[in-house]
């Protein structure tokens, strides 16, 4: 079962990155993967550039769960989970 996740931010210029384009991995903790609809300009500036910037230079409004995701497969339901007793 893949998860859907819309971090286009209200972009009306969108691109649905799936499993199938092998650029956001499998979630390690819960064994899903991810549907990620990202902004068409930025997804292109960050996966199609021969030089990507940071990721927080794309997203710099994005949560840092949700760059995480971007950039792992990790979702950020399953981060908090994995470091939730790092955190008491």
């Amino acid at each position: 079962m893949e998860l859907y996740f819309d971090y286009s931010e209200g972009s009306p210029n969108t691109y649905l990155v799936e499993e199938r384009h092998h650029l956001i991995p499998r979630c390690f903790h819960c064994k899903q993967t991810s549907k990620i609809l990202l902004d068409g300009s930025k997804y292109w500036q960050f996966f199609q550039s021969s030089n990507p910037p940071h990721i927080q230079n794309v997203w710099p409004t994005l949560e840092p769960a949700k760059r995480e995701h971007i950039l792992n497969g990790i979702h950020p339901g399953c981060w908090d989970a994995m470091f939730k007793e790092e955190e008491s």
